[in-house]
């Protein structure tokens, strides 16, 4: 079989090419333009477990991925291949009646696509290096990443320490107002320190840990997580969701992080005896309503950048919505806030739908 051709019989080859293509007609063509550009190795699968077996064996520098195979669903194939091996390029090739699916394919991990059919040999050379060279730089910010990533994790370790050494010691001072200060101020530390790593998190969401989710039913996990908090606040927290499923393309923690900071912020600017609602709608939308002071217009950019809030209150760290705009902003979504009726404020967020993938 094609797809078993090994890199061995073709010395050094520049640029080695997988074709995953189960059309005899598409794959033809594409493999004679492969192959009249010079230094290109083409290999052949017509399944993803063949591309698969493959991609694990041998140096496979680009993917020209078909997204309808006979084994895995359309909507599937790209998040599949590229959870599988995240460090391969993919360029996705897509029919005109999928005029969808190229952003889906995007958004799990593809850095170009092409049509199917005839395409000019230096174009075509051009979008597969162009996406070798993406892919490159894409690894070696992720390495950069992962760097700040584990400095700001050791920063938190070795704070949360002392802080924790701190508290005890404060703990053996009695109850007076002065250890009451200085328990809110040591807690108020931690708090920072969390965020700060959340923060940095929020910068790195990694694409390979991209699927379709359901964003009703993690909104509701979410809301009710919260309710412990709510009510030792004095407060109440309610959801109002569709049954049926909002498939988005998204990072769990990360989008289970946004809607938790947005809910905490919710419950730290409402009034004592008051609810905050949660409301998911079909269309990828997470609305949050307080019933606090509202936010005045000027001010509704400015609170999402780092240690701004919208008041000058002492509690907060003023990194919460400065972590949802980032995670909102990685996963292609927006953050709106408007006035909610009688008082307070909503803070919607809007994220892609995914319409052709289904939840596991």
């Amino acid at each position: 079989m094609e797809w078993q051709q090994v890199m061995n019989e073709v010395p050094n080859p520049v640029v080695h090419v997988l074709l995953v293509e189960d059309d005899p007609d598409q794959a033809a063509v594409m493999e004679a333009t492969i192959r009249s550009i010079p230094g290109f190795h083409l290999d052949h699968a017509g399944t993803l477990g063949e591309a698969l077996y493959v991609a694990d064996r041998f140096a496979i520098d680009i993917v020209l991925l078909d997204l309808d195979l006979p084994d895995s669903p359309v909507g599937e194939t790209v998040e599949r291949f590229c959870s599988a091996r995240p460090d391969v390029a993919v360029v996705v090739l897509t029919g005109q009646a999928g005029k969808g699916r190229p952003e889906h394919a995007l958004r799990f991990g593809a850095q170009d696509y092409l049509n199917k059919g005839p395409i000019a040999p230096d174009v075509l050379s051009r979008v597969i290096r162009y996406s070798i060279e993406r892919k490159a730089v894409e690894r070696q910010l992720r390495a950069s990443e992962r760097k700040n990533r584990e400095f700001a994790a050791d920063v938190a370790h070795e704070l949360r320490t002392p802080l924790t050494i701190l508290k005890y010691q404060v703990d053996d001072v009695g109850k007076s107002a002065e250890a009451k200060a200085m328990h809110e101020s040591i807690d108020r530390m931690a708090r920072l320190v969390e965020q700060i790593l959340a923060h940095a998190e929020a910068d790195h969401l990694p694409v390979s840990d991209v699927r379709t989710l359901n964003l009703a039913n993690i909104a509701r996990d979410v809301a009710t997580d919260l309710v412990p908090l709510a009510l030792k606040m004095g407060r109440l927290v309610a959801f109002d969701g569709p049954d049926t499923s909002v498939c988005v393309p998204g990072n769990e923690e990360g989008v289970r992080r946004a809607i938790r900071n947005l809910i905490e912020n919710a419950l730290k600017y409402s009034d004592a005896g008051t609810t905050v609602e949660v409301g998911v709608g079909k269309a990828g939308t997470v609305a949050i309503k307080d019933s606090g002071a509202g936010i005045p217009p000027e001010k509704r950019e400015l609170i999402f950048k780092r240690f701004l809030r919208a008041d000058r209150r002492p509690t907060g760290t003023g990194l919460g919505l400065s972590i949802v705009k980032k995670i909102m902003d990685a996963h292609g979504g927006s953050i709106e806030i408007s006035d909610a009726d009688g008082g307070g404020a909503i803070f919607t967020l809007r994220f892609p739908l995914d319409t052709e993938a289904t939840v596991r």
